[in-house]
């Protein structure tokens, strides 16, 4: 292997690291998501008096659905 493939080799893999690593933080955050609107509908935000999360929610979806 030629020190030039070596180095594009280097880089496609870091480069492949990196957007596995943020596809795991957006499957993270809709999990959280989807667990957090569960939350909601059947009351347990509400009963808890953490309704807050929904606001939460609703104000980091702009930013994640733009980086999309």
């Amino acid at each position: 292997m030629t020190p030039v493939t070596a180095q594009f080799f280097l880089v496609n893999q870091i480069h492949s690291q990196s957007t596995e690593n943020i596809k795991m933080w957006f499957t993270l955050y809709y999990i959280v998501a989807i667990v957090v609107m569960v939350m909601h509908f059947t009351g347990l935000l509400a009963r808890f008096n953490i309704e807050w999360l929904i606001l939460v929610l609703a104000a980091t979806v702009f930013p994640a659905v733009i980086y999309l």
